[in-house]
């Protein structure tokens, strides 16, 4: 059953709680609420590209007054769990939420959610991935995805002077494994 714009709106409260819950001090609330956030983010951005209506995406998935507090909040999030020690499959689920954020919308200048990924930097984040061999062979080609998309901005500058030999070496292994698979 496809909900309508109104049933969407009635939901909401619950929707923007669901992404308080990702920055939660419980270990199992975060993973729970960022697998169904994945969910909602891909299936409201849906509703958004095919609807006439002027949906505010930020406002069913944050609320517009806690918006920028709440993204800082769970971006900072992303990158505690995908910097520091953690399971495999949280550090997957992590780079599984940035990338369907960054891809909801075909073209990407009209993605909203952007920029806050341009305000509360992952940059260091997803390098830390290609530093050692186990996280860059987990972690690497989502993690190059994204900085891909995001390389159209600010990153790529930060890029440009990254001074990091292994993380480079890293980074250079990702995207030789990628083009020798395309090549294939």
């Amino acid at each position: 059953m496809a909900m309508s714009l109104s049933n969407l709106m009635q939901i909401k409260a619950n929707v923007n709680n669901l992404f308080i819950q990702c920055c939660d001090d419980n270990m199992i609330r975060n993973i729970n609420a960022l697998q169904t956030s994945c969910v909602l983010v891909q299936s409201i951005y849906c509703k958004h590209s095919s609807s006439d209506s002027s949906i505010e995406v930020v406002d069913i998935l944050i609320g517009v007054d806690a918006a920028d507090c709440q993204m800082r909040n769970l971006i900072e999030c992303l990158c505690k769990f995908l910097s520091e020690e953690y399971p495999v499959s949280v550090k997957n689920l992590c780079l599984k939420f940035i990338l369907i954020i960054l891809t909801s919308i075909d073209n990407i200048s009209q993605n909203v959610m952007l920029e806050y990924f341009m305000l509360n930097s992952i940059f260091e984040a997803l390098v830390s991935t290609f530093f050692h061999p186990d996280a860059r062979e987990h972690h690497g080609y989502d993690a190059a995805v994204a900085l891909a998309l995001l390389a159209a901005n600010l990153y790529v500058i930060k890029l440009s002077v990254l001074d990091n030999e292994i993380i480079l070496n890293g980074l250079g292994h990702i995207i030789s494994a990628i083009l020798t698979e395309y090549i294939k």
